[in-house]
């Protein structure tokens, strides 16, 4: 198994590994890029329920509370972009569901 690099730090914003001179000093314990920190509010929490959007999206079983999460995401009018993405996530979850039966 690879080691793993201990030079970068994670995004929770953006989902990137980026250089420790990337975070300001807040930034490091917060896990917020400078360039993440610097976007309006809005942009920032679209994006923050992206990323757990995504992060549903990539497991094997998707429990009842994601999936009730991700219709509560597809249904919220303040992200636009988030709400399509978390329509689309649930139906095809809710295909491999239907899939397995």
């Amino acid at each position: 198994m690879a080691k793993k690099n201990k030079d970068s730090h994670y995004c929770k914003v953006c989902g990137e590994h980026k250089a420790s001179e990337k975070f300001s000093g807040k930034g490091h314990s917060t896990h917020i890029c400078k360039a993440c920190s610097s976007l309006p509010v809005e942009r920032h929490n679209e994006l923050m329920r992206m990323r757990a959007i995504e992060q549903i999206d990539s497991k094997f079983y998707v429990p009842r509370e994601d999936l009730d999460k991700l219709n509560r995401y597809s249904k919220d009018k303040r992200y636009p972009e988030a709400a399509e993405y978390a329509q689309d996530v649930y139906n095809s979850v809710m295909e491999r569901i239907k899939a397995l039966k």
